[in-house]
């Protein structure tokens, strides 16, 4: 697909391969796991109209087809990437999408009577203030955060992975995944917070601006919405045993932004700010 050098052969193919999966019974479906890394180019392509036609192929895709939970997880993964785009109507063509996929995969469960996700429908957990949560608007929805959290392993590992990526086109699109998986998943992210942090420790210095401004989103998503001992605990037992300055460093960067999140309204940081203050005030860490 990504071979051809005009847009509209790249157009017409993606869509030809989308209904001849679509409408061609279990037996076609099988190759989805086969077409998925040309497809996955596409997310890059320079022409807003195969983004966008890339989107709505993998939503019809995820909503209609039986498939392996590994191979759903991974166009989950290629459905997020749309939240990286470049155009806005792409985002928000994204965030509607996945929020049909989440109805519609939790039908789809109901009906098969397997076992319902626990994230509680009448949460009281606050929103999230504006400036963490863009280009969401409010909290999506239960079903989309259910299926989100069924398959939050296989999803963060490759978006991790990612992160530390050669190119600054798949590390933002990494970045802007994981705050993505955070925003969908909420506490359920909780015992991922270690793999996480230490995902972040070398992409909070990534060169690329853009890839740095998504990672300080997710810590300060994080910040918010995690208990504080979970990544105050973390943190600062890597700041006072480390000796490597590069790496209290980057502690030092991971905490402050967590930190601000918290200051928005996570009470738990309260039982925390003794740690943190010794940890600052140490001799080897000032």
């Amino acid at each position: 697909l990504e071979k051809y050098q005009r847009n509209p052969v790249r157009l017409s193919t993606l869509q030809a391969v989308g209904a001849l999966i679509r409408h061609s019974g279990p037996g076609l479906a099988s190759y989805v796991k086969e077409i998925l890394p040309k497809i996955n180019l596409l997310s890059f392509d320079n022409i807003p109209k195969v983004r966008e036609a890339l989107v709505k192929e993998v939503h019809e895709w995820l909503i209609h087809l039986e498939l392996p939970s590994v191979d759903r997880s991974r166009l989950l993964l290629l459905l997020l990437s749309g939240l990286s785009d470049g155009t806005s109507a792409v985002q928000e063509l994204t965030i509607q999408s996945c929020e049909q996929v989440g109805q519609g995969l939790e039908q789809r469960r109901q009906n098969n009577d397997e076992e319902k996700m626990n994230v509680d429908e009448i949460d009281t957990t606050a929103w999230l203030p504006s400036h963490f949560s863009a280009p969401f608007i409010v909290r999506p929805s239960a079903s989309i955060r259910r299926v989100i959290t069924y398959s939050l392993k296989d999803l963060l590992e490759p978006t991790l992975h990612d992160l530390a990526d050669w190119t600054s086109q798949t590390r933002l699109r990494a970045a802007t995944t994981l705050h993505a998986l955070i925003i969908y998943a909420e506490k359920e992210m909780t015992t991922q917070i270690p793999n996480i942090l230490t995902a972040c420790h070398r992409a909070i210095r990534d060169e690329a601006q853009h890839v740095q401004l998504s990672v300080v989103k997710s810590l300060q998503c994080i910040g918010f919405l995690i208990d504080a001992e979970v990544w105050v605990s973390h943190l600062v037992s890597n700041l006072t045993s480390s000796v490597d300055s590069t790496f209290r460093c980057s502690n030092l960067m991971l905490l402050s932004h967590l930190l601000i999140g918290a200051a928005a309204g996570n009470k738990s940081i309260a039982s925390q700010v003794s740690s943190c203050l010794n940890s600052l005030s140490s001799p080897d860490v000032c």
